[in-house]
Order: structure tokens, then sequence, then C-alpha cells
């Protein structure tokens, strides 16, 4: 048996090749200038031009923050979020239900849609990020103290890690 387990790969402590990223999530934030100011009236006005791309079933729109929400499919946990604040916009859509291009098509329109809403004169940052979950050969923590944080994977032996 011994001989077994020496015949056997030493875990690399990497994304296994070729494995699939799970996707969990698309965010997407764009910042903008001037700041605006989020009034109720504006916020319902908005959100009716939103409508002509998704469907919020919720929405909540408070002095600092406007959310508009629409459910996603039959899981009760994937949904697509815009948040309006008075500096930023940000897309989020949660366990998606559809593909990527769909999503990336929606982005789109929503930032045309907010483009032609508010008109801010000047795009500051943007920034955009698929989060996922990936199968690691060997040890997860591992991977990720050596390989994300840049720090020495010793560091997690607390946590139940293993050196590499």
């Amino acid at each position: 048996m011994n001989e077994r387990i020496k015949d056997e790969p030493k875990p690399t402590h990497r994304p296994k090749e070729g494995a699939p990223l799970e996707t969990i999530g698309y965010h997407m934030r764009v910042i903008f200038h001037p700041v605006i100011r989020l009034e109720s009236k504006k916020g319902w006005e908005f959100g009716q031009k939103l409508a002509d791309f998704i469907e919020p079933s919720q929405s909540n729109l408070k002095a600092d923050e406007w959310t508009f929400i629409q459910p996603q499919g039959a899981s009760p946990n994937s949904f697509l979020t815009v948040t309006v604040r008075p500096s930023d916009v940000q897309l989020n859509a949660t366990f998606p239900a559809h593909g990527k291009e769909w999503y990336e098509t929606r982005y789109l329109l929503l930032l045309k849609k907010f483009a032609d809403f508010f008109k801010p004169e000047l795009i500051l940052e943007s920034s955009a990020m698929i989060r996922g979950t990936v199968p690691v050969d060997g040890d997860a923590r591992t991977f990720l103290a050596g390989h994300v944080m840049n720090m020495s994977p010793n560091r997690t032996d607390p946590f139940g890690g293993q050196s590499i």
C-alpha cells in the first residue's frame, strides 16, 4: 500500500488542469462624476427605464442608494441586482441562471440606460469580476496562501493546512 502512495503524483496545490470554472457570480462596478442626487421620484423613473431590459420584482429607494432586484431562474438564491449610489453603479448576478454572454449583453444595455438617464460627465473607473469555484489539485488553503495571497503556506497550519 505504501508503494501505491509513493507512485501517486505529488499534489500541485494549483487549479486542476482543464477544470471548468463553476460560475457563482458576475459583478461590474462603474465610478462616475459628478455625483448624482438620489431622489425617490427620479428612482421610480429610472426603474421604469430598467424595465426595458430586466423585470425587477423588488426595489429599495433610499437617499444614499437605490437597489433593483430581479430573481433569476428557479433558484431562490439567484438574482440580478442593479445598485445606484451617488458616485457609482453596480451590476451583480448571484448564482447566474443564464450564460455569461446573456449577462454581458444585459450589463451593456443597463449601463447605456444609466448613461442616457444620468448623463455622467466622466467615468473615473470601472471593474468587472467573475466569481467562481474551481477544483484544486491538493489543498485549496495551500493554493490560496502560496499562489493567491503570496504568503508562506506554513501560516495556514493553525487552520489545518499542509505545507508545500
